[in-house]
């Protein structure tokens, strides 16, 4: 089983579905209109990038309608993650737990961090190397996540400081292997618009 794969499926689920992990605007935080997301994911279990297009429609009389719809190419071998979808109960990658809970903290006081900043988190993880990137035309701020429970692991985050977003615009996870950081998964918000009503 493609351990990334499911990763990748995974978090677009548990973000629409609980919010969880990545997630980083509640659906009360969208506009009237049509907020349209749309991520480019790669790992390196399948050789095409994948695409999560993710559509939050927001009525004025107070309700919502959201819509994912997940495309990518691949062998049979790499694509049967999808019938394992909804039975996904962590998010697992490189053979290991990775927990993004302390993130939750950063992701909730965002409009009051400074880039160049390091932050200390729960449980000993840490927040470094800020800075104010652009993504899709979105103000980001980004940075390194690691975790001394996991010192093979380190994750560079970004997330929105003004619009809302489901998952964080950019994820990249990296392993260490043989002295080495490997690159084993990326999560890039490519396009962003929001269509008033």
């Amino acid at each position: 089983m493609k351990k990334n794969c499911i990763f990748v499926v995974f978090l677009a689920v548990s973000c629409l579905v609980s919010l969880a992990s990545f997630a980083q605007s509640e659906v009360k935080d969208f506009p009237v209109g049509t907020t349209n997301m749309v991520y480019e994911i790669k790992t390196e279990d399948v050789a095409a990038p994948q695409t999560i297009t993710l559509n939050v429609e927001g009525y004025a009389d107070g309700r919502y309608r959201l819509r994912m719809s997940v495309d990518s190419t691949g062998t049979a071998d790499e694509l049967g993650v999808f019938g394992f979808l909804f039975g996904m109960t962590q998010t697992s990658t490189g053979g290991s737990s990775v927990t993004f809970d302390p993130l939750g903290a950063l992701f909730q006081h965002r409009d009051r961090l400074t880039a160049g900043e390091e932050y200390r988190l729960e449980g000993g993880a840490t927040f470094t190397g800020t800075e104010l990137v652009t993504i899709a035309g979105l103000p980001c701020l980004q940075g390194a996540y690691t975790n001394p429970k996991q010192p093979d692991v380190r994750i560079t985050v970004a997330f929105s400081l003004l619009r809302p977003v489901f998952i964080s615009p950019y994820i990249r996870e990296e392993e260490l292997r043989n002295g080495q950081w490997v690159e084993t998964f990326s999560l890039k918000l490519t396009q962003y618009a929001v269509n008033p009503a």
